[in-house]
């Protein structure tokens, strides 16, 4: 039968406890403090913990489990326990055994900081001395649970900072003894008052002891104790995961205020481990804070060179990129003629908006119709629209008008390749590759078309596998107005990139018979001239009443009459454009160019004479004429006039105002004042520097040079320009301007 005396006074011969060989100084304060803790439980209890006959077989215990067994085999000795009793089994899983298993934890953690600590065994020994108190009565185990229900909330906060105790640092560690200290203390009490209590007629009387034994002042202060040393480690383990030299001196500050306030018989030693914990977090500040700088210039160096990795690569990509010698002047950016005038075209840009929508429509679009018909403003409202849609790849605007790249249909697929590149990183990564590859070859602008669309578009699209459907549209305006020669075999690349390429291609040209041809197989067509002619009519009808209300509002200062332009007259214009927008464009440009009353007048007459004529360029044919009839000056002007208009139709490189004046001999204020009459149907920069003058439309060109219309008065022809030109050069190679080393090189 088990009694509550030691069990055996002498030291036993399998349990030895050997000191540190060469302790350190906070080691030496630590044992100095068990030892003392020992002694404590021992004067209060009579028994000491290290030589109890549960040391030797606590001492082969390393589980929680094998523990747990000491216990129960312990408990079996005594005559009055009944196993599978309720509140035994209370007792042994509910607190008894996490109290165990944090108490392994803490052991543990202190491995490292002396092996002459062994706490765990000590406190299990001390657990072991409660268990025999109890004499295994059942009643007697309210006592012991009041008890560990007092330290629970000590036994949880202990078992989540004890998660991961390996990482714990030394303030921690010092932090657990102590723990252990008071541990022992509590359990010291506890052993101290269940004598008294179980020892006669005293727990007759003591209906709730457990209550009492929780409530008695000794016992809380004990347990107050132990819940602020488990703050205190909370504390301990919050300043160990900081930087800031800062905020652990402020925080090791607060332990030695909190441990100081305490008053324990113990303080001495609670002060010196807390001057040794803020030395060791000055010392483990400082080390984590040269840790950091090193890891921030480790970083700031990393991420420099990955800078110039990427800008290095960077400048690669771009070095490719620029091998297509993108033509910017051909995009859509660079278009400053309007689209169409809001509320006209409506139905037809909607189905162009549905069709670059609908995955399983054919990849190719063709927008047709003849000289005038407003295909360029549709192809622009089109691809803005694209373009704030975010699926524009590319714009290509060919033009007779303006630098003559803009004809080059060699030039149409390197720029929509770049321009694709800079909205498509899939396709950017695959068309840099592979140009990388043939960075042996020639230019791509160089290349014949076939070769142009294999290594631009197939190939590169060979390399990125499941792109999806079609993202993007392609937008080519003016096909009819490159090169005829190669336009049949750009139309066939076209065709060929359809079946091979996820994108869309929006065309839009005049009906000539090679374009036709090549396009046969495309089974989306609009064909302008196909479009319900009342539909056109209300559209030109609403531009040339939008155009007018502007024409008045810039004579506002001159008081016009407030019934012009009349219904009737306005009506009568609109009749005479036919479907052609460019007749209603250059007919209000010139009303605006002087007295719009007496142009508005010289316009319907001049309609009034073309009308019945079958052709509809007929009219628009008349309206040049009747512009260039107004060409007056002497014979040197109008001379000079013709000369520009001849020239502007053979040059084949990009000048501007001041080169153009210096071939033709004549300065560029003339070169202004010849063109001031043309201004309905050219267009002249407005800085001496940005380019040629140009004709508004194509069909001027074409009512010049081809249609036999042009008045006897008129003098221009190729063979003008080019005499022009060809002069011009002979006289500045004959002058002083030209010497060697022209170029200072």
């Amino acid at each position: 039968m088990a009694t509550l005396e030691p069990e055996d006074t002498s030291t036993p011969t399998d349990v030895t406890l050997t000191p540190p060989t060469r302790p350190s100084p906070s080691q030496n304060m630590l044992g100095s403090l068990w030892s003392q803790a020992l002694q404590n439980y021992e004067r209060r209890t009579g028994l000491d913990p290290r030589v109890h006959a549960l040391t030797r077989d606590m001492a082969g215990c390393g589980s929680l489990e094998e523990i747990l067994e000491q216990f129960d085999a312990k408990m079996k000795e005594f005559k009055r326990f009944r196993a599978g009793d309720p509140k035994w089994e209370k007792l042994r899983n509910r607190y008894l055994k996490p109290a165990v298993k944090v108490i392994l934890v803490l052991n543990e953690a202190l491995k490292e900081v002396s092996e002459s600590f062994p706490g765990g065994n000590i406190i299990f020994v001390a657990f072991g001395a409660l268990l025999t108190a109890t004499n295994g009565v059942s009643k007697r185990y309210d006592a012991l649970t009041d008890l560990f229900e007092e330290i629970s909330l000590f036994i949880d906060n202990a078992r989540i900072q004890g998660s991961n105790p390996r990482n714990w640092g030394s303030a921690s560690r010092n932090i657990a003894v102590a723990i252990f200290v008071h541990l022992l203390d509590v359990f010291a009490l506890a052993l101290k008052l269940m004598k008294v209590a179980f020892g006669g007629t005293v727990f007759a009387r003591l209906a709730h002891y457990g209550k009492s034994l929780a409530g008695e002042a000794d016992m809380q202060d004990a347990l107050a104790r132990l819940r602020r040393l488990s703050e205190l480690q909370s504390r301990a383990l919050i300043t160990e995961t900081r930087v800031d030299t800062a905020e652990n001196l402020a925080v090791t500050n607060t332990l030695l205020g909190n441990l100081v306030a305490m008053e324990l018989a113990y303080s001495s030693y609670f002060k010196d481990i807390v001057g040794l914990l803020q030395d060791e977090h000055r010392r483990a500040a400082e080390e984590r804070a040269r840790a950091e700088q090193e890891r921030q210039r480790a970083e700031a160096e990393r991420k420099k060179a990955d800078e110039e990795r990427d800008r290095a690569a960077q400048e690669r990509a771009n070095a490719m990129l620029n091998r297509l010698e993108r033509l910017d002047i051909a995009d859509l950016s660079a278009q400053d003629r309007p689209g169409c005038l809001n509320e006209t075209r409506v139905e037809l840009l909607a189905s162009l908006s549905a069709w670059s929508r609908d995955p399983s429509a054919h990849p190719i679009y063709w927008l047709n119709g003849m000289a005038g018909t407003g295909k360029s403003a549709i192809a622009r409202s089109f691809g803005r629209q694209l373009d704030h849609d975010g699926i524009l790849g590319g714009s290509f605007f060919c033009s007779r008008e303006g630098a003559v790249d803009l004809t080059d249909a060699k030039r149409i697929l390197p720029t929509l390749a770049a321009a694709w590149a800079g909205r498509d990183d899939i396709y950017k990564g695959a068309l840099i590759e592979t140009l990388r590859k043939y960075s042996d070859k020639a230019r791509p602008s160089a290349w014949k078309l076939k070769d142009q669309v294999r290594y631009l578009l197939i190939e590169p699209f060979s390399l990125v596998a499941d792109y999806g459907p079609p993202r993007f549209v392609l937008l080519v305006d003016g096909l009819d107005e490159t090169s005829g020669e190669t336009i049949s075999e750009l139309l066939s690349a076209v065709n060929t990139v359809s079946y091979h390429v996820p994108v869309k291609v929006f065309l839009a040209s005049r009906p000539e018979f090679h374009i036709q041809r090549s396009l046969d197989y495309v089974r989306c067509v609009m064909r302008l001239q196909d479009i319900d002619e009342a539909a056109v009519r209300d559209d030109i009808r609403h531009y040339i009443s939008y155009r007018m209300r502007k024409i008045v509002e810039s004579f506002a200062s001159t008081h016009l009459p407030e019934t012009w332009p009349a219904e009737a007259d306005m009506q009568l214009l609109a009749d005479h454009a036919g479907s052609l927008f460019i007749y209603a464009f250059t007919a209000t440009e010139y009303i605006a160019g002087g007295n719009p009353i007496k142009r508005m007048n010289d316009v319907l007459n001049v309609g009034h004479e073309s009308m019945g004529q079958a052709n509809p360029l007929d009219n628009l044919y008349r309206m040049y004429a009747f512009i260039l009839s107004l060409v007056r000056g002497t014979e040197d002007e109008t001379c000079l006039t013709w000369r520009i208009l001849s020239t502007m139709y053979v040059v084949r490189e990009n000048m501007d105002m001041c080169t153009l004046g210096r071939l033709l001999g004549t300065e560029v204020y003339e070169l202004r004042i010849a063109l001031r009459h043309l201004h309905a149907v050219i267009h002249v920069p407005e800085r001496d520097d940005a380019g040629l003058p140009s004709t508004f439309h194509a069909s001027f060109q074409d009512f010049l040079f081809k249609s036999n219309r042009v008045p006897k008065s008129v003098s221009v022809s190729k063979e003008t320009g080019n005499l022009s030109l060809f002069s011009g050069c002979i006289a500045i190679m004959s002058s002083d301007d030209l010497h060697f080393n022209m170029s200072e090189a």
